[in-house]
């Protein structure tokens, strides 16, 4: 068996060059893999959002209407917010050991704050007006504490909703 020897006209990659171009492949897979997992927060956020809007306008709406759409069944409904859940409710105040209570859990990350007095949002029975309305306690905050996305809803007197 005979062994080849290189010449010096002979070319090839040498170690360095190899680890240099292996160390820019690295770079650019952690760049895009953090790129990645940011709509996911975003996303997260949105949707945590989108669902809490939706309740929120549900729960005006069985004040003004009713449970099955009867005037005789109207009475307040509200929400009430903890860190990590919110809970549906039919009542003028917010009781733990009500059994109707519809409670709604957050996704991992996510958190709720709100401005709002007792933590708590109540419409009015018959109209959807939200009682004991302040002009400035009338935002909830829904944060995700990994990324620090967060998006803000804010609720007028009458019941209006916007999210920024």
């Amino acid at each position: 068996m005979q062994l080849r020897t290189l010449s010096a006209n002979q070319r090839g990659f040498t170690l360095i060059e190899l680890l240099v171009v292996i160390g820019i492949i690295t770079v650019l897979f952690g760049l895009a893999s953090v790129n990645l997992v940011r709509p996911q927060n975003i996303a997260s956020v949105q949707g945590a959002t989108d669902t809490l809007v939706a309740d929120i306008k549900n729960q005006q709406l069985l004040s003004m209407t009713g449970e099955d759409g009867q005037t005789a069944t109207i009475q307040p409904h509200g929400i009430y917010m903890t860190g990590t859940k919110y809970s549906l409710f039919a009542g003028s105040a917010y009781s733990a050991a009500d059994s109707n209570n519809f409670d709604v859990v957050l996704d991992a990350g996510l958190a709720l704050t709100t401005s709002f007095a007792s933590s708590q949002v109540v419409f009015t029975k018959g109209t959807g007006a939200v009682q004991s309305y302040s002009g400035t306690n009338n935002t909830i905050a829904v944060t995700n504490s990994a990324s620090g996305d967060q998006k803000t809803i804010t609720i007028t007197r009458y019941g209006a909703v916007t999210v920024n």
